[in-house]
């Protein structure tokens, strides 16, 4: 989460003024749609007073932090009268008709990379118009990204929250219907690293720690098959799985396996289970 107590800081040069870039919420600032762009910063404007506006400023998928934020912010600034400034984390709704195309790619290109690219844990909402042969599927919903689809590049399970009519359910998705709702500040919450990362390392180590539960690939050789794997899974309460038990598992799909284990531990039992301390 963003909680830094010192709010940065950003200066209009053509005056000497120095603004805090106070962060502000999206809900704030839905229906202020931005109305205008300073490199990849959409801006918003609301009404001042006699001596200027307040500026909204969409980091989409970067921080405070990122490389060219604050010198686009800056030159804004220098452009316009300007009595407050605040800085909103993740994509606006919505913008004026002049930069919706530019607001769709942008969306589209942070969620195939960078700080807000869809993986696990990521909060979505479903798209409309998905051009899909038999129509859109489930538009407008909302939910969390679960895993990759193991053997479709570019498609992922997403669990649905339940709505006034619908229950929850996981249902599978392309990336194109995916509109991405988590905002940079609340990037803590994630995994720490992507199911990708966590099989790639894996693979390498033996064996990972993740949340408290501990990660073990094994060999495990049944009825003479020359190369076959398990997964041994222990759990911060004492409790254990071995995922190729009976059934030995090819290298590449035990690592996939212990992948979805691992994000499916983090997002969907990990707090619900009691840690033990053991001596």
């Amino acid at each position: 989460m963003q909680t830094t107590t010192t709010p940065a800081q950003a200066i209009q040069s053509t005056t000497g003024r120095t603004f805090q870039l106070r962060p502000s919420s999206p809900r704030d600032w839905a229906g202020e749609w931005p109305t205008d762009r300073s490199g990849d910063i959409f801006v918003s404007e609301t009404v001042g007073n006699c001596d200027g506006s307040v500026f909204g400023y969409w980091l989409g998928d970067k921080t405070l932090a990122c490389e060219g934020v604050i010198p686009a912010i800056q030159a804004h600034m220098d452009d316009h009268d300007v009595v407050g400034t605040r800085v909103i984390f993740g994509f606006p709704e919505d913008a004026h008709s002049s930069l919706k195309a530019d607001l769709a790619e942008m969306k589209q290109r942070a969620a195939k990379a960078g700080l807000l690219a869809v993986r696990e844990g990521i909060r979505v909402r479903v798209k409309s118009n998905q051009a899909r042969i038999g129509g859109d599927k489930y538009p407008g919903r909302e939910g969390v990204v679960q895993s990759e689809n193991g053997t479709t590049g570019d498609y992922w399970n997403v669990r649905l929250a339940a709505t006034a009519r619908a229950q929850e359910r996981v249902e599978l998705f392309s990336l194109d219907a995916l509109e991405v709702l988590t905002t940079t500040d609340e990037l803590a919450a994630l995994p720490p690293m992507s199911g990708k990362a966590f099989a790639s390392q894996l693979d390498k180590a033996g064996s990972l720690l993740l949340a408290g539960a501990s990660y073990a690939l094994v060999p495990h050789k049944v009825d003479g098959l020359p190369d076959g794997w398990a997964i041994n899974v222990a759990y911060p309460d004492g409790t254990r799985k071995t995922f190729g038990l009976h059934h030995p598992l090819t290298r590449s799909l035990a690592l996939r396996v212990a992948a979805q284990d691992a994000m499916d531990w983090w997002l969907n039992r990990r707090e619900a289970q009691p840690q033990v301390t053991l001596g």
